[in-house]
């Protein structure tokens, strides 16, 4: 991990903080905005300028994209309430196949892993996973792993 991903990193953990304090505060503008531009900009820094693009503009996910960047301006531009909904719903489309990773890390977790393996937790993180398998094996091309190309993830749920 290079030092732009640990700042990318560092930022992501900030944006959420900033996201659930302008919740909490009734969706304070500010708040929400500056975790908007901070997530972001975080996952520029995480992926790089040109994964980064390619990432967000491949032509499958232009509708998800459109949400994520349509909320984004949606916030900065005064409706914190309904632009975090939108980029909500954009970020789920857009990071939905990463699930099965996200959640294979998360049984790593201390505390959080015992959490994650009780009997009906398990079981709706296994249907969750197969969706977002099922959903990024049938996304048009096996080959294409989020736009960055290559083979898809064969992880352990």
């Amino acid at each position: 991990m290079n030092d732009f991903q640990k700042i990318g990193v560092t930022l992501t953990a900030i944006s959420v903080l900033f996201y659930t304090l302008g919740v909490v505060l009734l969706f304070d503008k500010g708040l929400i905005a500056l975790a908007s531009v901070l997530f972001t900009s975080s996952l520029f820094l995480i992926l790089g300028l040109n994964r980064a693009v390619r990432f967000f503009f491949v032509r499958r996910k232009w509708r998800a994209s459109g949400c994520f960047f349509g909320g984004f301006a949606l916030v900065l531009l005064g409706w914190p309430a309904l632009g975090t909904l939108v980029q909500a719903v954009g970020a789920l489309q857009l990071f939905f196949s990463f699930l099965p990773i996200a959640l294979t890390f998360l049984r790593q977790v201390p505390g959080l892993g015992p959490l994650l393996e009780t009997g009906w937790m398990r079981r709706a993180l296994q249907r969750l996973s197969a969706a977002a398998s099922e959903g990024y094996a049938g996304s048009g091309s096996s080959a294409d792993l989020n736009g960055f190309g290559g083979a898809g993830p064969k992880l352990p749920v």
